[in-house]
């Protein structure tokens, strides 16, 4: 109304241009709205999404390192079994040499037992012996005694300065010696 007083009345009256005009361009205003508002979104997904890809980056190097260490882990496990399965090898075989060597000890012991019974004997034997011919030199003793006091004044001589020598106990061994008789000793002595 204000504008038909203003001047041309020769005007149709049509104002639906400017209302299109309004239209469009708040509809565009929305357009551009509604896209700045996709634009931000986008933005931010894209920094979320570049965010997520350096953090599963960071994470795909977390599991290489820890597959890398779980690798080590199974070869040092592998080299541990080994050795065990080794040091129970020869663990084995050191029980099983402990076992013959037990058994060497045994029978060497039961042959150390014999052998001391056996020296044993002997010594008792030895004992006897040495027993028997101390008194069959006593008994020696008394006959040659006998068989120098019997002969002769100057065998008593030769005897008493016999006895006095140490020729007297070299005669003495060499009758106690099985190999030579005893008037061969005594003739060698005189």
């Amino acid at each position: 109304m204000a504008l038909s007083r203003l001047g041309n009345t020769r005007r149709s009256e049509n104002f639906t241009w400017p209302g299109f005009v309004d239209a469009l361009a708040s509809l565009l205003m929305v357009i551009i709205f509604v896209l700045m508002v996709f634009v931000l979104i986008q933005a931010n997904l894209v920094y979320r999404v570049s965010g997520q890809d350096a953090t599963l980056g960071e994470m795909r190097q977390q599991l290489a390192s820890l597959s890398e260490l779980l690798n080590i882990e199974r070869r040092a496990s592998a080299d541990l079994a080994a050795d065990l399965a080794q040091l129970q090898i020869q663990l084995d075989s050191s029980e099983t040499e402990r076992g013959a060597l037990t058994e060497q000890l045994a029978l060497v012991q039961a042959a150390l037992g014999t052998r001391t019974s056996e020296l044993t004997a002997l010594t008792t034997k030895q004992a006897e012996t040495e027993a028997a011919l101390n008194a069959a030199r006593d008994a020696l003793d008394e006959r040659i005694t006998d068989l120098f006091l019997r002969d002769s004044p100057i065998n008593q001589l030769n005897f008493n300065s016999l006895c006095s020598s140490n020729a007297f106990n070299l005669a003495f061994k060499r009758i106690t010696c099985p190999s030579q008789p005893f008037f061969n000793s005594f003739i060698l002595i005189c």
